[in-house]
């Protein structure tokens, strides 16, 4: 994503930091999982105030409530919307990212 001639380079962090919110919230399988390392391998990445977010999902570490707290907090109220059984996006992607890890360990 790196356009110098057409797109200032704040706005590049601008779009990386909601490439890398989208991909978070998003639904697991493999389009995700590419995303996700793609954004993770980008060298400006670590400088996003929702790297820690996106490490933990694209490294496959347990997602534990103060970091949900904190991820929401950047969040839109959009993206902090209810779903059908009272949970919101974030949660749902948590869930998905913290169970998929626990039937990992479990066939260990």
């Amino acid at each position: 994503m790196d356009c110098p001639d057409l797109i200032s380079d704040t706005d590049q962090v601008i779009a990386l930091q909601h490439a890398a919110t989208c991909a978070i919230l998003a639904g697991a399988g493999p389009s995700r999982s590419r995303v996700l390392a793609l954004l993770y391998n980008d060298p400006r990445a670590r400088a996003l105030p929702n790297y820690a977010m996106l490490e933990a999902m694209h490294c496959n570490k347990i997602i534990g409530p103060e970091q949900q707290t904190q991820f929401r907090e950047l969040l839109k109220p959009h993206q902090n919307a209810d779903l059908a059984g009272g949970s919101t996006i974030l949660q749902r992607a948590v869930l998905e990212r913290n169970g998929k890890l626990s039937l990992t360990v479990d066939s260990l």
